[in-house]
């Protein structure tokens, strides 16, 4: 009770002016009654028809399980859509009250200018002296691989990293609960590009350390035939020492030795399918190969077939498979450590 009237006296310029028991309990249950509505209006909980007992939703829980803000989890709510762009979620990731306090010292505005004057993505030149600008700012300069302009930007980068992982994580949740496969794709991609410290349309190789676009001709050389990031890789793993004859012109021997470290650690995955009922199918028709690589199967009208698909994640070449290994990713430029963020989504295209 001591406590209850200490905190009261602290507060008294909210409008409180008399102590009495009643007061009190009045004070505080308009207090409570105001959060609820808050948390009722961000989607979170509804009062049920008794007028006492909170029922938690789903963005609730959400909400609770990531530790974000009501505020944050209405935000996406409300502005999330079946077919929300890249650019928006990036920008919606920015604006989130967890970067409220993001910190703008002073005349770092000019200084967000001129970085956002060599970014690719166009702010608004009056909000040059918002913490959601700047925030929008260094991620932008992490996925161009740009470097900071000064050392207190590195810092507030890494406060960005640690947040916003966490924070995508709670925005692909609602949207797979929606539904939303487009929408939740472009938020694994921002994911992804936050990881690797580069934009979705780089090429891949850059995942590995050390690597700069200058760099990629190396691995591209005498591979005409190659044109994806497995077959590119696959070339390289069965032929080590002439990589290495070519990566030594530019890079010294401890770098190489990092490179090659991570083309053996990643994940190499081989999906393989097949039709359940095949006493069903038509055992004198031999399967053609159609453009594009397509294999057509006959099948009978009025039947029901399965497709099993198989995905196998084979051992690296370094011998140990990534589960075994700790599940690591190789994140050249993420300034936190980080686990890689395993799972399978499944979704159906015709319906995203």
């Amino acid at each position: 009770q001591r406590r209850v009237r200490e905190a009261v006296v602290s507060t008294q310029s909210t409008g409180l002016e008399n102590l009495a028991d009643e007061d009190i309990n009045t004070f505080l249950s308009a207090i409570v009654s105001e959060k609820i509505q808050e948390l009722e209006a961000s989607y979170c909980v509804e009062v049920a028809e008794d007028g006492f007992t909170l029922e938690p939703h789903s963005v609730g829980y959400i909400a609770s399980y990531y530790y974000l803000s009501h505020k944050t989890v209405k935000m996406f709510v409300d502005t999330l859509t079946p077919a929300s762009s890249l650019n928006g979620i990036l920008e919606l990731l920015c604006d989130v009250t967890e970067y409220d306090e993001m910190p703008v010292r002073h005349n770092e505005d000019k200084v967000n200018k001129e970085m956002g004057d060599t970014l690719p993505i166009r702010l608004p030149a009056n909000s040059f002296d918002s913490p959601h600008t700047k925030v929008h700012l260094l991620l932008q300069a992490h996925f161009s691989r740009q470097s900071m302009p000064m050392a207190d930007y590195v810092t507030d980068l890494k406060s960005v990293h640690d947040q916003a992982i966490r924070i995508l994580q709670a925005m692909l949740d609602i949207s797979a609960d929606s539904g939303w496969l487009k929408t939740s794709l472009s938020i694994m991609h921002l994911v992804k590009m936050i990881i690797q410290g580069c934009w979705l349309k780089d090429d891949p190789l850059l995942q590995l350390p050390h690597l700069q676009p200058h760099n990629l001709p190396l691995f591209y050389e005498h591979l005409p035939s190659c044109s994806t990031f497995p077959e590119v890789v696959l070339a390289h793993t069965r032929r080590q020492d002439k990589l290495r004859t070519l990566l030594e012109v530019d890079f010294q021997e401890r770098e190489v030795a990092d490179i090659f470290r991570a083309l053996y650690h990643l994940p190499q995955l081989r999906v393989s399918h097949q039709i359940v009922g095949t006493e069903l199918l038509d055992k004198t028709y031999v399967p053609q190969d159609a453009p594009g690589g397509v294999t057509w199967f006959p099948v009978h009208a009025d039947k029901e077939y399965s497709i099993d698909v198989k995905l196998t994640l084979h051992k690296s070449a370094a011998g140990k498979s990534s589960h075994k290994s700790g599940g690591r990713h190789t994140r050249p430029r993420l300034t936190n450590p980080l686990m890689k963020l395993g799972g399978w989504v499944l979704g159906e295209v015709e319906n995203r």
